[in-house]
């Protein structure tokens, strides 16, 4: 078979894409996806009457409501990302890629790209991530962002995008210009307006070369492992197809989701289902509101009671307007309020009826949202068993954004592992001192409080974790319990304290985030393992001096306490563990990794 031109290639890709674009919108059209978002943003379609009479219901904007509930629920603070290591890898270069990836999750803003992909995937019902490093000049680095669903397209006939994908195309939007720059040889390409912009934005523009914009796409070829770039109305190439890192095991797009439709490759968001229910308390709620306001404004007058222009003085209603009328005696025997029925009884029922199937089918009860739900026909343990399905149900949700947290990291440590300079100097902040002695050993200067480390101590293969519930959020109960567990394990323990019980402590220790119990917490274990190992003779008189130096210096320099460092966080104990005294408790308002983050 004859080898292609690259025009009839380009071509080919061109038609590939037009034909998975025409489809893909083919099912946001039927899944409603545009509809969600303007529903979220306050625009309900929902109208009562007809004819004349037709008028649009006022909306209950329950869709905003439930998206920033979920956000609120699954994203309340940045991940603490742990690495183990498992083939060919060190616990030296998991603790230095563990401190990275924590520090770029936070250098990255990967919390607003994540809140913006919970839109995405609330509404549409998935959302992309795309992460790489990229080169450009004297400036390289890595990126990790949001991908808006409008511009990835990928073959017909997957199911399980991005992994069964054969290959998958990220639109890319610049200015003519620009892109003329960047590309010698594209002068005969010609520009379009920008794809969000509407008629009317164009028509009346002034400078047309302000608005010429160029749609490029990035191709990711997955059986070439090739990725090229083409634009739209060039028949050649912008960028001709060059291999993919070898580091690069799969695709740089992750996929978040929730809901999996059966043999469809695009999932279902959280709004898909409850929409019915929320179109029709809008209409029942209209239907209350329109009953009140017409039924108190009529009024029934005797004839020839006013003029015309009396008439028009009175449905004015304008204040101080004086209205002549023409009628013999009382002028409450020639008019009269109309009295109408009051408002029918079941459409209370009605209403109740359909925000509890909205309830069962979202998960979310009314105190989620912050509102309130009724307790006059509810006991307090069918409260809390509505409490207990929805974090049930949100809990799923949790497991799949950990997982989608879990890939980026992945890839971000590829990234790190291939693009690190040998025998760079790396300054790790936000560190606990004794967790770096501990962990990389000489590596670590205490003096200048870097780690100089080799590029090969960071290879090999490692399991990356989400720490379970650390994107939720932690309530000021939850602190109380976790170090009330932790105190009274200790308390409970006579003589040495088992090793377990130390792993449990600084494990509750960490997910408090405070940072200066666990250090103290850590510096009390390296000091008294010290002590037992002079008791026992395993050090030397020299060893044990030197220790004892570095333990003064070190806590001369922190001068570190824990009853202070309790009294600081107004941490509220029981009196048999803390004294007579109670003391409450204030959660820090930053999150403290324990890993930090590298400079």
């Amino acid at each position: 078979m004859a080898r292609e031109s690259q025009e009839t290639t380009v071509k080919r890709w061109q038609d590939r894409i037009a034909t998975a674009r025409k489809w893909r919108d083919r099912k946001a059209q039927d899944y409603g996806w545009e509809r969600f978002i303007s529903e979220y943003k306050g625009n309900y379609d929902v109208f009562l009457g007809s004819g004349e009479n037709k008028f649009k219901a006022p909306p209950i904007n329950q869709v905003f409501a439930m998206v920033q509930t979920d956000i609120s629920y699954l994203y309340f603070r940045d991940p603490y990302i742990t690495l183990r290591p498992t083939k060919a890898a060190t616990a030296k270069g998991a603790a230095i890629l563990e401190a990275a990836i924590n520090y770029y999750w936070r250098t990255l803003k990967q919390k607003e790209e994540i809140e913006s992909q919970l839109i995405d995937a609330d509404l549409v019902g998935h959302a992309w991530n795309k992460d790489g490093y990229y080169v450009q000049g004297q400036e390289e680095g890595m990126y990790s962002m949001k991908v808006s669903w409008r511009d990835v397209i990928f073959n017909v006939g997957s199911r399980r995008p991005p992994y069964d994908t054969m290959w998958l195309a990220h639109r890319i939007i610049k200015p003519l210009d620009t892109v003329k720059k960047m590309y010698p040889g594209t002068s005969d390409l010609r520009g379009s307006t920008h794809p969000h912009m509407e008629e009317g934005d164009i028509r009346d523009s002034v400078f047309k070369d302000d608005i010429d914009f160029c749609v490029l796409w990035e191709i990711w070829d997955v059986q070439k492992r090739e990725t090229c770039l083409i634009a739209e109305g060039l028949n050649s190439y912008l960028k001709k197809p060059t291999k993919w890192p070898d580091y690069y095991k799969t695709l740089p797009f992750n996929l978040l989701w929730w809901y999996e439709n059966p043999d469809e490759p695009y999932p279902m968001g959280t709004i898909a289902p409850v929409e019915p229910q929320i179109l029709e308390e809008i209409k029942l709620f209209a239907q209350a509101l329109n009953h009140v306001k017409r039924f108190n404004r009529q009024m029934l007058y005797k004839g020839n009671l006013m003029t015309e222009a009396e008439q028009d003085k009175f449905e004015q209603g304008n204040d101080g307007a004086m209205i002549k009328v023409e009628t013999q005696g009382s002028i409450q025997d020639a008019t009269k309020m109309v009295d109408y029925g009051p408002l029918p009884v079941d459409i209370y029922l009605l209403l109740d009826r359909i925000r509890q199937l909205k309830n069962t089918t979202s998960g979310q009860p009314e105190f989620a949202q912050g509102g309130q739900t009724k307790t006059a026909t509810r006991t307090l343990g069918e409260l809390e068993g509505m409490a207990e399905g929805a974090k049930t149900r949100i809990g799923k949700r949790v497991d799949r954004l950990e997982t989608h947290i879990e890939n980026i990291a992945k890839n971000m440590v590829g990234h790190i592992q291939a693009n690190f300079d040998v025998k760079k100097l790396v300054k790790i902040t936000g560190f606990s001192e004794p967790y770096l002695i501990e962990n990389l050993g000489d590596a670590y200067d205490e003096n200048t409080k870097t780690v100089l480390f080799d590029k090969n101590d960071v290879q090999g293969e490692y399991e990356v974790e989400v720490r379970a519930g650390s994107t939720i959020p932690l309530t000021r109960e939850g602190r109380m319990a976790m170090l009330r567990e932790a105190l009274e394990l200790m308390m409970k323990t006579n003589g040495p304290i088992p090793e377990v019980v130390k792993v449990i402590v600084s494990e509750y220790l960490k997910d408090l985030q405070l940072p200066q119990i666990k250090e103290a917490f850590d510096m009390e274990q390296i000091r008294n393992a010290e002590v037992a190992q002079l008791k026992s003779g395993e050090l030397s008189v020299d060893a044990a001096k030197t220790a004892a130096e570095t333990q003064k210096r070190q806590a001369q320099a922190r001068q570190i306490n824990l009853e202070s460092a309790l009294m600081e966080s107004q941490l509220q104990m029981p009196t048999k563990l803390m004294g007579e005294h109670e003391m409450g408790i204030v959660p820090q308002e930053q999150q403290s990794e324990p890993m930090g983050g590298l400079q």
